[in-house]
């Protein structure tokens, strides 16, 4: 006979509940001095089983998915597009690439973030045509994103550019980029850098 219930919602849920709590824990622990790379790797292992406990359901995840993909909250967004990319079905991958080319503020950002550290290689050009759009902050967080996926082929630029931007999650985002590819920033933007609250 078949199972009148295959999963339990609420652990689905807690699942993740839980990536969002562990992902900015994680992230933070980059710039531990008391964090290891061990201590790093445990914490992509339980995010990777969480990830995988919200797939438990298979199909069935999205209605648990679709509200966080929607909210304007960044680990929230981020929780779901990370899980969606793990999914890998080519409805999975259509959301993504719908919600990325809809989305706006903290649910961007979130979105993004996913793009970077997730199994988004298959999204590459969808990332690589943000960067190209006239969106300042689309354009910087696709430029973060592209540095983490693939060779920079791009011109640098549009990126240098954003380290001036008005809004401060553009900035931060290009200068994350920029030191990640290691680009020589001449001296009177540094200055102008540190003098900045951002």
């Amino acid at each position: 006979t078949t199972p009148l219930l295959a999963y339990l919602p609420d652990l689905v849920e807690e699942h993740l509940e839980e990536i969002q709590f562990l992902w900015p824990i994680r992230e933070r622990g980059l710039r531990s001095p008391r964090m290891t790379l061990r201590d790093i790797r445990n914490f992509d292992d339980r995010i990777d089983a969480h990830a995988d406990g919200a797939l438990a359901p298979g199909d069935s995840a999205l209605r648990f998915l679709e509200p966080l993909l929607e909210a304007d909250d960044e680990m929230a967004s981020f929780a779901a597009t990370f899980v969606l990319l793990r999914l890998g079905t080519t409805d999975a991958r259509a959301r993504v690439r719908s919600a990325f080319t809809e989305a706006s503020g903290k649910r961007l950002s979130g979105i993004a973030r996913a793009l970077q550290m997730g199994a988004a290689d298959s999204l590459i050009e969808d990332i690589a045509s943000a960067y190209a759009s006239d969106d300042a902050m689309r354009c910087a967080l696709a430029a973060e994103a592209l540095c983490y996926r693939t060779r920079w082929r791009r011109s640098h630029e549009r990126l240098l550019a954003l380290l001036s931007n008005d809004d401060p999650i553009v900035k931060v985002s290009a200068w994350r980029s920029v030191a990640n590819l290691g680009l020589t920033v001449d001296s009177a933007t540094y200055a102008t850098a540190l003098r900045d609250d951002d």
